[in-house]
């Protein structure tokens, strides 16, 4: 897998399996789903964060 990896384009070398396409498409439209049903709970506030990595740095 390491030579596949770094030798170049693996897609090429490594076909799609479509039984595992097929789960990641369906799982990324179920998700897209259901994130599209949750609230915004993003923080518009980065100054605790920026702080605590500052303090993180300095250390």
């Amino acid at each position: 897998m390491l030579t596949i990896k770094t030798e170049g384009d693996e897609k090429d070398k490594n076909p799609k399996m479509p039984i595992i396409q097929q789960f990641i498409e369906a799982e990324l439209e179920r998700h897209g789903q259901l994130s599209k049903g949750m609230p915004d709970d993003r923080a518009p506030d980065w100054e605790a964060l920026d702080r605590a990595f500052l303090t993180i740095l300095e250390k």
